[in-house]
């Protein structure tokens, strides 16, 4: 649970939604099932973000591969019921589905229970929902059968107004961008350093993987 109420984001801005979710393993249970259980210390917290890998369940690390339900309660001034929230939602290992309450607000690939049932996609999207209380219930179904981490990795969830959100937004990616043109021009200048002295295979070498990580 987070409590919001206090929380101006007019004047003190977008807010991270970093720390401790309900977590439940192998299990992809629906915003109204979460509801009732979100509060309950049967169920135990996660650190978002970051990796489940080492999540213990029976003893032992789950590991990268499988499915999980995360979910948080955020409380918020009564001021904003029936104004517009941003939410900017990080990439995860390797598709989602995202619900605001019983809304389904946003999603990346197919969630699935095996390799086979889900697909990965890897995008980080903005979007925007109606407040319709003094709460919200923010549910996030994660399966990962591709990659080697799982989980909410890397980046944060941020909580603002629209206008906040899109410029943080904006700002990721001019910075991404940024930094594949540096890798271009390294890749670039690598390889012609490779043509005019052929016996230097450690600029076709290095030229490569610059061109391999930009893309």
């Amino acid at each position: 649970e987070l409590d919001l109420r206090n929380w101006d984001f007019g004047t003190q801005g977008y807010k991270r939604l970093d720390g401790e979710w309900r977590f439940f393993w192998n299990q992809l249970r629906p915003p109204e099932e979460t509801t009732l259980e979100i509060t309950s210390y049967k169920y135990p917290t996660i650190k978002v973000p970051g990796s489940w890998n080492d999540f213990i369940v029976d003893g032992k690390k789950v590991g990268g591969y499988g499915y999980a339900t995360y979910a948080l309660r955020i409380y918020l001034s009564p001021s904003l019921k029936g104004k517009i929230l941003t939410l900017k939602i990080p990439h995860m290992g390797t598709a989602y589905r995202l619900y605001v309450d019983n809304e389904l607000l946003a999603q990346n690939g197919v969630v699935g229970k095996s390799y086979e049932e889900m697909k990965p996609q890897y995008l980080s999207l903005t979007r925007s929902f109606i407040v319709s209380g003094d709460s919200i219930l923010i549910t996030v179904h994660v399966s990962n059968f591709h990659h080697r981490k799982g989980g909410i990795r890397f980046d944060s969830f941020y909580l603002g107004k629209e206008d906040q959100l899109q410029t943080l937004q904006a700002q990721s990616t001019i910075y991404t961008f940024f930094l594949m043109g540096s890798l271009v021009i390294m890749t670039i200048y690598h390889l012609g350093l490779f043509f005019l002295r052929k016996e230097d295979a450690a600029a076709l070498v290095f030229g490569i993987f610059c061109f391999l990580v930009s893309v």
